[in-house]
């Protein structure tokens, strides 16, 4: 059977967006000595946008033409504020959602300073309910699934889904994000060792390494494939079976207005690549072009782009053009 779906595993959320002129480190007084910490920021404007990990990736992969289905709890305002009408506009999304009435969707508060350093604030708000929802008696189409990704929500949340996938077998990409401290350092490891691939940003690494006690090496041993994001230093790739480790060079862009769904952006473009059965390093060439569209607006979920502006950027920063794109 033709496996064609991706199916998108963590939080809907409501981003509220703010920008403070100046840079945090001016604005804050911290003594670690005595653990004291005080901080003023008055923010010059704000907006909300639709995001969420899952809400993100779903978007951008609705964009690029993936058949995906997300899954996911949310509140009384998912339909209210819009989200369910700007999901609908794609008829490659399914959404299996359940909607708490006595709760609000998940809201992520983030103030961007002016040299694009980001603080962030989230409530999970009905997400906490993910780890209500059963996969194995929602998805009739098992068998159609080339892949999930269980990303960043609860612990418990992602423990569960991990053991629903594992019971479906439907192989899975581990994206823990934030959550990494959060993690018993048993549960974290046996997550790992049960995904295809890892995706973590440079700091989530080198604490996924200290919580398991794990040097580089031995983690490589625990999973085939590793994804590490490093920002505006591009990504690294490691894959086991291919004997392969490489550098991925990030996309540049003239001007950051907004770095919130960056990740995310990245992990829709990787996730459009495997399906499309672009190897692991087009793949995640892809996932940095598609992420830097995102940091040029603001908000996850605002920019517009077409193939022919993602083959272009293909060409002028990789210097080819895969043929699964032609």
């Amino acid at each position: 059977m033709n496996k064609k779906k991706i199916l998108v595993l963590g939080s809907i959320a409501y981003d509220y967006i703010m920008d403070f002129k100046k840079n945090f480190f001016d604005a804050v007084n911290f003594n670690k000595k005595k653990r004291q910490y005080q901080s003023t920021v008055i923010v010059n404007s704000w907006t909300c946008q639709f995001g969420g990990t899952a809400g993100n990736i779903s978007f951008h992969l609705g964009k690029l033409g993936v058949h995906c289905t997300i899954c996911c709890a949310v509140g009384k305002d998912f339909i209210s504020m819009g989200y369910k009408e700007h999901l609908d506009k794609f008829d490659n999304i399914n959404q299996i959602i359940e909607i708490y009435d006595d709760l609000n969707t998940a809201a992520c508060f983030i103030v961007n300073d002016s040299s694009k350093n980001q603080m962030i604030i989230f409530n999970r708000g009905a997400s906490n309910k993910n780890i209500e929802l059963s996969l194995q008696s929602k998805i009739k189409d098992i068998n159609e699934y080339f892949m999930a990704i269980n990303t960043v929500q609860s612990v418990s949340a992602m423990i569960h889904f991990t053991n629903e996938l594992e019971k479906l077998n439907i192989p899975f990409i581990f994206d823990p994000g934030q959550a990494v401290p959060l993690f018993p350092p048993e549960n974290l490891k046996e997550i790992i060792k049960k995904s295809t691939i890892l995706i973590c940003n440079e700091n989530e690494f080198n604490t996924i390494k200290k919580k398991i006690q794990q040097n580089k090496e031995e983690l490589f041993d625990i999973v085939p494939i590793i994804l590490i994001t490093k920002g505006e230093k591009g990504s690294v790739l490691y894959s086991k079976d291919q004997n392969i480790l490489v550098k991925i060079p990030c996309c540049k862009v003239e001007k950051v207005i907004d770095p919130t769904g960056a990740g995310d952006a990245f992990r829709g473009g990787f996730l459009t690549g495997l399906i499309k059965g672009m190897s692991l390093e087009d793949a995640s060439k892809l996932g940095s072009i598609i992420s830097s569209f995102v940091v040029k607006s603001k908000g996850a979920q605002s920019i517009d782009y077409t193939i022919d502006e993602i083959k272009q950027q293909f060409k002028v920063t990789y210097g080819n053009i895969p043929k699964e794109l032609k």
